[in-house]
């Protein structure tokens, strides 16, 4: 049976961010870091509801809480619908926008009874991180970048550019082979094809 520590927020950020460097040292350590990586940027990230059984993060192997104790605590009735549609419905759409709509809720819960150690996951990975070692994975991801890790900043640029956050530039005119060529549906494929080569390298 696993013994999961009980970690306050600093104390499991610290625990996090010295693990990810401790396990970046190693090729096992980096495949599954840029999957942590790749599915926390680019799939939807959301808090955890209820569990039935104990939740514990993938880093620090702590101990995490749930939004909600249990069933029985819900009194919103759009959330439980939407944590019926997520597990029931087969439709991809559906479910995802069960699941948008579910984190809304949540967050408004949180801010009304705040609650530390919660349990986070993503819509591309079974992993779960708690809210304080998921800031820690973006705080590594921001470290490596201006490191000029170019693994990392390859992942990123792919992951900002599906989601419409291009870098800002200063203004001027763009010849219109340049326009092209950013736009075109090859180098967009050709993106693609690198990020997956390094989630699964």
């Amino acid at each position: 049976m696993n013994n999961f520590e009980d970690l306050g927020q600093i104390e499991a950020y610290n625990k996090a961010k010295q693990i990810l460097n401790e396990m970046y040292e190693t090729d096992q350590g980096k495949k599954f870091i840029h999957h942590l990586i790749y599915a926390f940027s680019s799939g939807v990230v959301t808090h955890i509801a209820i569990a039935s059984k104990s939740v514990f993060d993938c880093i620090s192997k702590s101990k995490l809480n749930t939004v909600y104790d249990n069933y029985k605590n819900i009194k919103n009735a759009d959330l439980k619908v939407y944590l019926k549609t997520i597990a029931s419905t087969n439709n991809e759409t559906e479910k995802l926008e069960a699941i948008k709509a579910m984190e809304v809720i949540l967050k408004d819960e949180i801010a009304a009874n705040p609650k530390t150690r919660l349990a986070m996951k993503s819509t591309l990975t079974n992993k779960v991180l708690g809210s304080d070692e998921y800031q820690a994975l973006l705080d590594f991801t921001a470290d490596q970048r201006k490191k000029g890790n170019d693994t990392i900043k390859s992942m990123t640029k792919y992951m900002e550019y599906q989601k419409g956050n291009k870098p800002k530039t200063k203004n001027k005119k763009k010849s219109k082979k340049e326009v092209l060529s950013r736009t075109s549906i090859g180098a967009n494929d050709e993106l693609r094809a690198k990020l997956m080569s390094l989630v699964k390298s």
